[in-house]
């Protein structure tokens, strides 16, 4: 009923417009033919009393607007396109104005959440809401997408709502930025924009791997049979977006993250970028990913190695995990070259202290194993006859175990997250971070320190309403390493009084 009356009106209106183009026409066809026979009929006729008074120099009423034709002839086509524009514009609100006057529905639209990543589905739902004459109940809502970069809005899904009113959509997550609306029963939702975040992992090589500085420059001889010294990082982006770019970053002394390389992301959403060492230490390595606008820029787990001097060695060394967290165990592999049943000792070094014997066994088959349980980062090195192994670092990371947050809460109104930590460090610090669009990764947004008994308790007020994603982190220090909790939403509500969404 809604369309048909807005066709009618919309009939109406270019009736109206084709009458008053044909009615100009007609004036402006008289009018000038009128003007010149008046013009005659001055210069015909004798001069006036009161024009013959006029002083020289001043003009009757009738100069300006002679002279004013210039002018209006000089009017730019932009303002005159300005002006249909705006015609235009009017024309149509005055048409929704008029439906749903008739319809008197409203419609709202909220997607939540409202940055998406690999593990939170996108959720669209609202309500639509009609006066008096007209059901809101099982009307036809149509929902309309918008990609980044892309023009106009297209169809992607159509649904009924509920007795109420209500209506949701279950749609795959967008694999870029996007914007959605809703119609139904002549009215129109506004723009509910949704930010990706990618999912970006490292998958090789992996934490524990042995990674050795090689030459500036290389020979072919070297390259070809891989002993360059060159590192080859893989992994993934997680949603794919068409172009994206990866960047291989390092942190400095200062805790700054330096770029190293680069690479293209496939079309399978993999990349691959080598890199050549060329001083021994210890390396902390992330992947950056950026989307050139069509998702947000996004960073992987930073992932710690040791890189070696480059030799070959008669004993491996390989952790089954790194790192682990405080109280867990580690299995500590590896082989002797050329050797069976030799007796092997596994060293441990903590801090600035020196290495010392912490374990005995025997090779069987020219392998090894230790089950080792360290409760701060440690560094293990293998002895045996005449032979050592490189120098495996091995991570070891705080125990947070979150307590579950609230699944919803009011803006401005206070809201506490809480959980345990071991070890016990007097005073040490637990962040609550959560995700934001305007920078890769998560943001501390509020802070608090470990009580007596091990325990922490974060309290915050979210200013605005919306789906937060969030996560407990806990920095490290010289003796273990950071540590963040599973991602978790929250669904934060308007307050009571109307504290308007984002």
């Amino acid at each position: 009923m809604a369309l048909n009356l807005r066709r009618r009106v919309q009939r109406v209106r270019r009736a109206s417009f084709l009458l008053g183009a044909a009615l100009a026409l007609c004036l402006g066809l008289i009018l000038p033919a009128d003007a010149a026979a008046r013009a005659g009929a001055r210069r015909d006729a004798p001069l006036s009393e009161e024009a013959a008074t006029i002083p020289a120099g001043e003009s009757s009423s009738e100069a300006p607007a002679s002279a004013a034709a210039p002018e209006g002839e000089a009017t730019t086509g932009r303002e005159e396109r300005g002006e249909r524009r705006e015609r235009r514009r009017a024309a149509r609100r005055a048409d929704r104005a008029d439906v749903q006057a008739v319809t008197s529905c409203t419609i709202d639209l909220q997607a939540a959440p409202s940055i998406v990543t690999a593990i939170t589905p996108l959720g669209l739902t609202g309500t639509l809401t009609c006066g008096e004459g007209t059901s809101a109940a099982e009307q036809t809502v149509s929902l309309y997408q918008k990609l980044a970069r892309t023009p106009g809005f297209e169809l992607v899904a159509t649904t009924v709502t509920e007795a109420d009113g209500a209506f949701a959509f279950a749609p795959a997550s967008p694999q870029t930025d996007s914007s959605f609306y809703v119609s139904a029963a002549g009215a129109q939702s506004a723009t509910a924009p949704v930010t990706i975040a990618p999912q970006v992992t490292i998958s090789a090589p992996s934490a524990g791997t042995e990674l050795f500085v090689g030459a500036r420059r290389a020979s072919d001889a070297q390259n070809r049979l891989g002993n360059a010294g060159a590192v080859t990082f893989t992994g993934s982006v997680s949603p794919l977006a068409t172009g994206a770019t990866v960047a291989l970053q390092r942190e400095d002394g200062a805790g700054r993250w330096v770029r190293i390389g680069g690479g293209p992301v496939d079309e399978e959403g993999k990349f691959s970028i080598t890199h050549t060492f060329l001083r021994p230490g210890t390396a902390r390595i992330r992947i950056l990913a950026h989307s050139h606008g069509l998702a947000m820029r996004a960073v992987s787990t930073p992932v710690t190695y040791e890189i070696l001097g480059r030799r070959e060695r008669k004993v491996t060394i390989a952790a089954s995990a790194d790192p682990i967290s405080y109280a867990g165990t580690v299995t500590i592999t590896g082989a002797v070259a050329g050797s069976s049943d030799v007796p092997v000792t596994l060293l441990a070094q903590t801090g600035d202290g020196s290495f010392a014997p912490v374990a005995h066994a025997t090779t069987n088959g020219g392998e090894y194993s230790f089950t080792e349980s360290p409760l701060v980062s440690t560094r293990y090195r293998v002895l045996t006859a005449g032979a050592s192994s490189a120098t495996l670092a091995e991570g070891v990371s705080w125990s947070l175990v979150p307590q579950a947050a609230p699944a919803s809460v009011q803006a401005e109104a206070p809201v506490s997250f809480t959980g345990s930590l071991a070890p016990f460090h007097e005073g040490q610090l637990v962040e609550l971070e959560c995700l934001d669009a305007s920078a890769p990764g998560y943001h501390v947004i509020a802070s608090a320190t470990l009580t007596s008994s091990s325990a922490y308790s974060i309290a915050y007020s979210f200013p605005t309403s919306g789906t937060e994603l969030l996560r407990i982190t806990v920095p490290g220090n010289a003796e273990l390493q950071s540590v963040s909790s599973e991602v978790f939403e929250l669904n934060v509500t308007p307050a009571p009084d109307g504290t308007p969404a984002p």
